[in-house]
């Protein structure tokens, strides 16, 4: 594949921004972006209790909910992912400098009323 070839696979299947080192967390509501804002660990903070699909620099994606604490290190963000359909899950910690965007959705928090579902990130 050469590099034009490259380029256009990668705008085609949204992958250009993370090549790119774009940092940004994009949150939906019913399907449709609501705000894009910059990735700093203070407007990752917003997400919260939302439901969120976190892209590494190593191409992983994790999906879960976020879960920060009040004076909490800043140098981690905190997914919980569910292990089993009995509502129990693992709280799993990713170094901030590997994260290159979240997604999130809004008011996807169980607790608001939204189904709970670890294994699906649908916008």
């Amino acid at each position: 594949m050469n590099q034009n070839e490259l380029f256009e696979y990668l705008v085609a299947t949204d992958q250009i921004d993370d090549v790119l080192g774009t940092r940004e967390i994009i949150f939906y509501l019913h399907g449709n972006i609501k705000e894009k804002m910059n990735l700093t660990f203070e407007n990752a903070f917003k997400t919260n209790g939302m439901k969120v699909k976190v892209h590494l620099n190593n191409g992983n994606k994790v999906i879960g909910y976020a879960v920060f604490e009040y004076e909490q290190d800043k140098n981690h963000m905190y997914i919980g992912i569910g292990i089993n359909e009995k509502r129990e899950f693992i709280l799993t910690s990713i170094p901030f400098q590997q994260i290159i965007k979240i997604e999130a959705i809004l008011y996807s928090n169980p607790r608001w009323g939204a189904k709970e579902d670890f294994n699906n990130f649908e916008i």
